[in-house]
Protein backbone atom coordinates (compact mmCIF):
# COMPACT_ATOMS: atom_id res chain seq x y z
CA UNK A 1 0.00 0.00 0.00
CA UNK A 2 1.65 3.21 -1.22
CA UNK A 3 0.55 6.81 -1.39
CA UNK A 4 0.51 8.02 -5.01
CA UNK A 5 3.45 10.30 -4.14
CA UNK A 6 5.59 7.24 -3.55
CA UNK A 7 4.16 5.42 -6.57
CA UNK A 8 5.51 8.22 -8.75
CA UNK A 9 8.80 8.58 -6.94
CA UNK A 10 9.79 4.92 -6.84
CA UNK A 11 9.59 4.73 -10.64
CA UNK A 12 12.63 7.01 -10.78
CA UNK A 13 14.84 4.54 -8.91
CA UNK A 14 16.67 1.86 -10.85
CA UNK A 15 17.38 -1.48 -9.20
CA UNK A 16 20.47 -2.06 -11.33
CA UNK A 17 22.16 1.32 -10.83
CA UNK A 18 25.57 1.34 -9.14
CA UNK A 19 25.19 2.63 -5.57
CA UNK A 20 28.74 3.93 -5.21
CA UNK A 21 27.67 7.57 -5.70
CA UNK A 22 24.00 7.42 -4.67
CA UNK A 23 24.24 10.64 -2.62
CA UNK A 24 24.74 12.56 -5.86
CA UNK A 25 21.61 11.20 -7.61
CA UNK A 26 19.02 13.81 -8.47
CA UNK A 27 16.09 11.65 -7.31
CA UNK A 28 17.74 11.05 -3.91
CA UNK A 29 18.23 14.79 -3.42
CA UNK A 30 14.81 15.81 -4.68
CA UNK A 31 12.67 13.66 -2.34
CA UNK A 32 14.92 14.38 -0.35
CA UNK A 33 16.18 11.25 1.38
CA UNK A 34 19.61 12.85 1.34
CA UNK A 35 20.54 16.52 1.51
CA UNK A 36 23.78 18.24 2.40
CA UNK A 37 22.97 21.47 4.21
CA UNK A 38 19.22 21.48 4.89
CA UNK A 39 18.65 23.86 7.85
CA UNK A 40 22.12 22.91 9.03
CA UNK A 41 22.75 25.97 11.25
CA UNK A 42 19.45 25.39 13.05
CA UNK A 43 20.16 21.71 13.57
CA UNK A 44 23.67 22.49 14.85
CA UNK A 45 22.43 25.07 17.35
CA UNK A 46 19.84 22.71 18.82
CA UNK A 47 22.12 19.66 18.76
CA UNK A 48 24.59 21.63 20.87
CA UNK A 49 21.81 22.36 23.37
CA UNK A 50 20.73 18.72 23.43
CA UNK A 51 24.31 17.58 23.93
CA UNK A 52 24.78 19.85 26.93
CA UNK A 53 21.76 18.27 28.64
CA UNK A 54 22.63 14.68 27.71
CA UNK A 55 24.06 12.36 30.39
CA UNK A 56 26.10 10.78 27.56
CA UNK A 57 27.47 14.02 26.12
CA UNK A 58 31.02 12.80 25.45
CA UNK A 59 29.86 9.66 23.65
CA UNK A 60 27.46 11.59 21.43
CA UNK A 61 30.07 14.26 20.68
CA UNK A 62 32.27 11.49 19.32
CA UNK A 63 29.42 10.39 17.02
CA UNK A 64 28.99 14.00 15.91
CA UNK A 65 32.67 14.44 15.09
CA UNK A 66 32.70 11.31 12.93
CA UNK A 67 30.18 12.88 10.58
CA UNK A 68 28.37 10.77 8.05
CA UNK A 69 30.27 7.98 6.25
CA UNK A 70 31.85 8.68 2.89
CA UNK A 71 29.93 5.75 1.42
CA UNK A 72 27.68 6.98 -1.38
CA UNK A 73 29.76 10.11 -1.99
CA UNK A 74 32.28 11.07 -4.60
CA UNK A 75 35.33 12.92 -3.29
CA UNK A 76 33.82 16.16 -4.56
CA UNK A 77 30.39 15.62 -3.00
CA UNK A 78 31.89 14.64 0.36
CA UNK A 79 33.96 17.83 0.39
CA UNK A 80 30.77 19.83 -0.26
CA UNK A 81 28.96 17.98 2.52
CA UNK A 82 31.47 18.90 5.24
CA UNK A 83 30.22 21.42 7.78
CA UNK A 84 32.61 23.36 10.01
CA UNK A 85 30.60 25.79 12.16
CA UNK A 86 33.40 26.62 14.59
CA UNK A 87 37.12 26.18 15.06
CA UNK A 88 37.92 22.53 15.71
CA UNK A 89 34.39 21.37 14.79
CA UNK A 90 33.91 19.32 11.64
CA UNK A 91 30.91 17.15 10.83
CA UNK A 92 28.20 16.97 8.16
CA UNK A 93 24.73 18.44 7.99
CA UNK A 94 23.05 15.10 7.51
CA UNK A 95 24.71 13.63 10.59
CA UNK A 96 23.45 16.64 12.58
CA UNK A 97 19.91 15.93 11.38
CA UNK A 98 20.09 12.29 12.48
CA UNK A 99 21.64 13.27 15.81
CA UNK A 100 18.84 15.74 16.41
CA UNK A 101 16.29 12.94 16.00
CA UNK A 102 17.98 10.55 18.41
CA UNK A 103 18.99 13.12 21.03
CA UNK A 104 15.45 14.55 21.03
CA UNK A 105 14.13 11.05 21.62
CA UNK A 106 16.51 10.37 24.51
CA UNK A 107 15.60 13.66 26.17
CA UNK A 108 11.83 13.20 25.79
CA UNK A 109 11.87 9.51 26.73
CA UNK A 110 14.57 9.88 29.42
CA UNK A 111 16.12 6.65 28.23
CA UNK A 112 19.25 5.75 26.24
CA UNK A 113 18.93 4.40 22.73
CA UNK A 114 21.33 1.65 23.84
CA UNK A 115 18.80 0.32 26.35
CA UNK A 116 16.70 -1.32 23.62
CA UNK A 117 17.07 -4.92 22.48
CA UNK A 118 15.41 -4.36 19.12
CA UNK A 119 14.63 -1.41 16.85
CA UNK A 120 12.18 -1.40 13.94
CA UNK A 121 12.47 1.56 11.59
CA UNK A 122 9.79 2.26 9.02
CA UNK A 123 11.03 4.11 5.95
CA UNK A 124 14.70 4.57 6.87
CA UNK A 125 15.71 6.58 3.81
CA UNK A 126 19.43 6.12 3.21
CA UNK A 127 19.80 4.71 6.73
CA UNK A 128 21.67 7.50 8.49
CA UNK A 129 19.54 7.50 11.64
CA UNK A 130 20.35 3.81 11.95
CA UNK A 131 24.01 4.51 11.17
CA UNK A 132 24.09 7.16 13.90
CA UNK A 133 22.64 4.66 16.38
CA UNK A 134 25.17 2.00 15.37
CA UNK A 135 28.00 4.54 15.68
CA UNK A 136 26.85 5.20 19.24
CA UNK A 137 27.50 1.51 20.00
CA UNK A 138 24.10 -0.14 19.51
CA UNK A 139 24.44 -3.88 18.89
CA UNK A 140 20.86 -5.12 19.17
CA UNK A 141 18.60 -6.31 16.36
CA UNK A 142 17.64 -3.69 13.79
CA UNK A 143 14.88 -4.12 11.21
CA UNK A 144 14.18 -1.69 8.37
CA UNK A 145 10.83 -1.78 6.57
CA UNK A 146 11.01 -0.01 3.21
CA UNK A 147 10.41 -0.23 -0.52
CA UNK A 148 12.93 -2.56 -2.23
CA UNK A 149 14.20 0.29 -4.42
CA UNK A 150 15.14 2.41 -1.39
CA UNK A 151 15.97 -0.38 1.05
CA UNK A 152 18.83 -1.51 -1.18
CA UNK A 153 20.41 1.90 -0.55
CA UNK A 154 20.10 1.69 3.25
CA UNK A 155 21.35 -1.91 3.20
CA UNK A 156 24.42 -0.84 1.21
CA UNK A 157 24.98 2.21 3.40
CA UNK A 158 24.78 0.18 6.62
CA UNK A 159 26.95 -2.64 5.33
CA UNK A 160 24.20 -5.18 5.97
CA UNK A 161 24.00 -4.50 9.71
CA UNK A 162 20.22 -4.09 9.59
CA UNK A 163 17.76 -6.70 8.34
CA UNK A 164 15.69 -5.29 5.50
CA UNK A 165 12.00 -6.13 5.17
CA UNK A 166 9.69 -5.03 2.38
CA UNK A 167 6.34 -5.36 4.12
CA UNK A 168 4.87 -4.76 7.56
CA UNK A 169 3.66 -8.36 7.35
CA UNK A 170 7.31 -9.48 7.34
CA UNK A 171 8.01 -8.02 10.79
CA UNK A 172 8.51 -11.04 13.09
CA UNK A 173 5.56 -11.76 15.39
CA UNK A 174 7.79 -12.46 18.37
CA UNK A 175 10.03 -9.47 18.97
CA UNK A 176 11.78 -8.58 22.25
CA UNK A 177 9.57 -6.74 24.72
CA UNK A 178 12.17 -4.00 24.97
CA UNK A 179 11.36 -2.67 21.50
CA UNK A 180 11.65 0.76 19.87
CA UNK A 181 9.79 1.83 16.72
CA UNK A 182 11.21 4.72 14.67
CA UNK A 183 9.53 6.59 11.82
CA UNK A 184 10.93 10.00 10.86
CA UNK A 185 8.35 11.56 8.50
CA UNK A 186 7.74 8.21 6.81
CA UNK A 187 4.68 7.09 8.78
CA UNK A 188 2.96 10.43 8.20
CA UNK A 189 3.42 9.87 4.46
CA UNK A 190 1.76 6.45 4.56
CA UNK A 191 -1.96 5.74 4.03
CA UNK A 192 -4.00 5.62 7.30
CA UNK A 193 -4.83 1.94 6.85
CA UNK A 194 -1.12 1.07 6.78
CA UNK A 195 -0.48 3.22 9.86
CA UNK A 196 -3.23 1.37 11.70
CA UNK A 197 -1.71 -1.96 10.70
CA UNK A 198 1.67 -0.92 12.10
CA UNK A 199 0.06 0.30 15.31
CA UNK A 200 -1.57 -3.10 15.80
CA UNK A 201 1.63 -4.98 14.93
CA UNK A 202 3.83 -3.01 17.34
CA UNK A 203 1.48 -2.29 20.25
CA UNK A 204 3.52 -2.10 23.45
CA UNK A 205 6.66 -0.69 21.82
CA UNK A 206 8.20 2.66 22.65
CA UNK A 207 8.28 4.93 19.63
CA UNK A 208 9.93 7.91 18.02
CA UNK A 209 7.72 9.44 15.34
CA UNK A 210 8.44 12.65 13.47
CA UNK A 211 5.46 13.87 11.47
CA UNK A 212 4.47 16.87 9.40
CA UNK A 213 1.18 18.62 10.10
CA UNK A 214 -0.36 17.60 6.79
CA UNK A 215 0.50 15.46 3.81
CA UNK A 216 -1.50 15.60 0.58
CA UNK A 217 -4.75 16.38 2.37
CA UNK A 218 -4.24 14.10 5.39
CA UNK A 219 -4.45 15.90 8.76
CA UNK A 220 -1.54 14.24 10.54
CA UNK A 221 -1.87 16.22 13.75
CA UNK A 222 -5.39 14.94 14.23
CA UNK A 223 -4.38 11.36 13.45
CA UNK A 224 -1.29 11.14 15.66
CA UNK A 225 -2.67 13.03 18.66
CA UNK A 226 -6.14 11.48 18.66
CA UNK A 227 -5.95 8.07 16.97
CA UNK A 228 -2.39 6.75 17.31
CA UNK A 229 -2.22 6.74 21.16
CA UNK A 230 -5.55 4.91 21.31
CA UNK A 231 -4.47 2.31 18.74
CA UNK A 232 -1.11 1.70 20.43
CA UNK A 233 -2.43 2.04 24.01
CA UNK A 234 0.37 4.46 24.80
CA UNK A 235 1.25 7.68 26.56
CA UNK A 236 3.23 10.28 24.62
CA UNK A 237 5.12 13.54 24.69
CA UNK A 238 5.14 15.90 21.73
CA UNK A 239 7.59 18.65 20.74
CA UNK A 240 7.66 20.90 17.66
CA UNK A 241 10.64 20.84 15.35
CA UNK A 242 10.45 24.61 15.42
CA UNK A 243 12.56 25.55 12.42
CA UNK A 244 11.20 22.92 10.02
CA UNK A 245 8.13 24.61 8.56
CA UNK A 246 7.34 22.70 5.35
CA UNK A 247 3.84 21.17 5.05
CA UNK A 248 2.57 23.08 8.09
CA UNK A 249 5.48 22.30 10.40
CA UNK A 250 6.80 19.10 11.99
CA UNK A 251 6.55 17.51 15.45
CA UNK A 252 8.42 14.86 17.39
CA UNK A 253 6.17 12.38 19.14
CA UNK A 254 7.77 10.05 21.67
CA UNK A 255 5.67 7.40 23.36
CA UNK A 256 5.63 4.43 25.65
CA UNK A 257 3.13 1.88 26.88
CA UNK A 258 1.87 2.21 30.48
CA UNK A 259 3.81 -0.94 31.40
CA UNK A 260 7.19 0.24 30.04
Amino acid sequence: MKHEFWERTIKEFSLDRDLADFKTWDVVRQIPIYSEHELVDDYYREVCQLLRSSPHQAEWEHVLSKGEPRRGHTEESYARALYQPAAGVSTTGFRLKSLHHVLSFEQLREKSILDYDCIVEFGAGIGDTAHTIFDRGYRGAYFIVDFPEIARISSYYLGGRAEVLHSVDDIPDYLPLNLLFIATWSLSEAPPELRNKIAEKLTGADYLILFQFSFYGINNMEYFVEQWPSLTKSFYRIRPLRFHQSMGGSWYMVGMSPTS
